[in-house]
């Protein structure tokens, strides 16, 4: 009694194990998982902001702090935990990129656009009168030693969502992708998205992440052959 998707992330998972007793520990001589049909399943799409829910959500920032958050993980598709690693040394200001922490401790470059460049330095201003190498998010309640954490950036994100009015609960991830839906929809190359994204398999890109509307289509096919 378990939905579609989740059978087949278990089957997906003892097969590989009953390999293994199978080929290394000669526990078993065949494969109980090898008979099972594995059903099929819609992947379950998380919302992606388009431009207009950006724009709405823009309008109803009420401090610097919220225009941060929205702008930055909306414009350079940052994960949850690569922001939060975010030191203001990391930030070049003149070339527009931040410096962060990726999966697997991988160093990776991100880019922001003019729009964000002044929002972000007047924060970066406002971080170092408190700390010279303080934390981009730093939690100036503990110490600054501490950057805020996941609960208090996704309830200021929640929160956003709910004034500017939209259907769906904003998150971290969520603006992630609204940000592949925003290159998507402006008619970026599949692979130069794919590493904004910092994504190691271009499937994922394309499949997952970002999903356009019919109106998002239209518009790239009369940006590209003309109304």
């Amino acid at each position: 009694k378990i939905s579609p998707r989740s059978f087949c992330t278990e089957v997906l998972t003892l097969r590989p194990f009953f390999n293994w007793l199978r080929d290394h520990k000669k526990a078993i001589r065949v494969n109980p998982c090898d008979g099972v049909e594995l059903p099929k399943w819609a992947p379950k799409l998380r919302p992606a902001p388009s431009w207009e829910d950006f724009l709405a959500m823009r309008r109803a920032c009420r401090v610097l702090e919220e225009a941060l958050l929205l702008e930055v993980f909306y414009f350079t598709g940052l994960r949850m935990a690569e922001l939060r690693g975010v030191r203001l040394r990391d930030v070049d200001l003149a070339l527009r990129r931040i410096q962060v922490l990726g999966k697997g401790g991988r160093e990776e470059l991100v880019f922001f656009p003019l729009r964000a460049a002044d929002l972000i330095g007047l924060w970066c201003w406002k971080m170092v009168l408190l700390h010279p190498d303080a934390w981009m998010l730093t939690n100036t309640g503990l110490g600054r030693h501490r950057p805020h954490g996941e609960v208090w950036i996704n309830a200021r994100l929640r929160g956003l969502g709910h004034r500017a009015g939209l259907p769906y609960t904003v998150t971290a991830h969520t603006l992630r992708h609204g940000f592949a839906r925003l290159l998507k929809s402006k008619g970026v190359d599949l692979e130069v998205a794919r590493r904004l994204m910092r994504h190691t398999d271009i499937r994922t890109t394309a499949m997952v992440y970002g999903t356009l509307s019919a109106d998002d289509v239209q518009a790239v096919y009369d940006r590209q052959l003309g109304p």
